[in-house]
């Protein structure tokens, strides 16, 4: 568990603090119980809680880094 948690640590890097606490309140209405700051709270996770987790965050690094800036102005939809 604790190379789960080193690898969502380094994950959320890659996340502003706004985005960070979006996922921990939305974790938190999936868990059922108040998540308030997400790197703080990963010790407290069991494994399940921590995979979702790891799968939460990792797509959204995959949306932030592959999907198109829809506010482009040049960005053209077929």
């Amino acid at each position: 568990m604790e190379e789960t948690i080193a690898s969502i640590i380094l994950m959320c890097e890659k996340l502003t603090e706004e985005e960070q606490q979006l996922i921990a309140d939305g974790l938190s209405r999936h868990f059922g119980r108040t998540v308030q700051s997400l790197i703080p709270a990963l010790p407290t996770f069991n494994s399940e809680e921590l995979n979702i987790t790891k799968f939460v965050i990792n797509g959204l690094i995959l949306s932030k880094e592959y999907s198109p800036d829809v506010n482009n102005p040049h960005l053209t939809i077929v």
